[in-house]
């Protein structure tokens, strides 16, 4: 029997649910992503150099870009090229996703599937996913 994978990921943690027979396998994944990095005593988002304004705008955004990816390929790496995977999530993040998947990793040539959802627990995701393919093969 091919195994089934359900993810729920948004940009702080993933939750992986790996079916096969009659094993269940469930993994979270937090996100190492900082979003607004704070330093001590930080008052403005610029540098002034003379009459120029510097701003670490650009480096931030790099920074974000870079951790995110790092987070979706470690997702990546928890997933099985021969299961059927269906991802689900609130946010752009599950979109990304599907963009490293299909870039080549063995994924390419695999239907993967895209569902809406809320935010929710460990396991109230696992009943979302044992539903969904319950449903699937019924």
């Amino acid at each position: 029997m091919k195994g089934q994978t359900g993810i729920w990921i948004d940009g702080k943690k993933a939750i992986i649910v790996h079916l096969r027979e009659d094993t269940r396998i469930v993994d979270v994944l937090e996100s190492e992503v900082e979003y607004r990095k704070r330093y001590p005593g930080e008052s403005r988002e610029y540098t002034r150099l003379g009459n120029q304004y510097l701003s670490n705008e650009e480096k931030a955004s790099e920074r974000l870009h870079h951790e995110r990816n790092h987070f979706l390929h470690q997702v990546m790496d928890k997933l099985d090229p021969d299961h059927e995977i269906v991802i689900f999530g609130p946010a752009q993040t599950k979109h990304e996703l599907i963009k490293v998947l299909t870039s080549g990793h063995g994924f390419a040539a695999m239907p993967i599937k895209l569902k809406p959802a809320d935010s929710m627990t460990v396991n109230q995701f696992v009943e979302l996913v044992n539903n969904y393919y319950n449903k699937e093969l019924a």
